[in-house]
């Protein structure tokens, strides 16, 4: 009986500190996005992870060592963890200005065994300074993208988009997904930086 009162007690518990979380992660989404950050569904890896790699085989070739792995906005960081595992990067990074999220992705990424070994910045992506030459994996608003651009932080970068565009950039690569995510798009913008000949 006593057990029994122990158990429910604990179920009763953990239910509320879910609960709790759960609160916490929905007011947080709330606030950055009435900052003018867009919240969205994490990356379909599953179904991007033929196309990645056919994307970096053709525009980065066999050798990434020379290429830092970035991705603002990375929430849970299944992109960077996915592409970290492999391919060999100069680093990876993942960016994310919630607090949850990043424990969260921190946590789970340890209890995966920790590799690859991800610098996990919390922080805004506008006024980031980007490494180069980089692979950058964006899954952000139009509105977003196109603030990264006029800054200048996308500069020596083959750069990513799932579902959203550059506004007048043409991509040199563009395929539309069987999901609701639609179209994964790339744009080079490295110039003579590490570029592939």
């Amino acid at each position: 009986m006593l057990i029994q009162l122990i158990l429910a007690l604990f179920s009763i518990l953990l239910l509320a500190i879910f609960i709790v979380l759960g609160v916490l992660y929905l007011l947080e989404s709330f606030y950055y996005q009435g900052n003018n950050r867009t919240v969205y569904m994490g990356s379909n890896v599953h179904e991007q992870a033929g196309i990645l790699e056919e994307i970096i085989s053709k525009y980065i070739g066999k050798d990434t060592s020379a290429y830092h792995l970035v991705e603002p906005g990375a929430g849970m960081g299944y992109v960077a963890r996915f592409l970290g595992r492999r391919f060999s990067w100069k680093s990876v990074q993942a960016i994310e200005i919630r607090p949850l999220v990043m424990m969260a992705a921190k946590l789970t990424h340890y209890i995966q065994g920790n590799r690859p070994i991800i610098t996990w910045v919390r922080g805004d992506i506008f006024g980031h300074s980007y490494p180069k030459p980089a692979l950058i994996y964006c899954y952000l608003s139009d509105q977003v993208l196109n603030q990264l651009y006029a800054e200048g932080a996308l500069e020596g970068a083959l750069v990513i988009c799932l579902t959203f565009a550059i506004q007048n950039q043409k991509p040199v690569f563009e395929k539309k997904l069987a999901s609701w995510q639609g179209v994964i798009r790339v744009y080079d913008f490295r110039k003579s930086i590490g570029k592939k000949p």
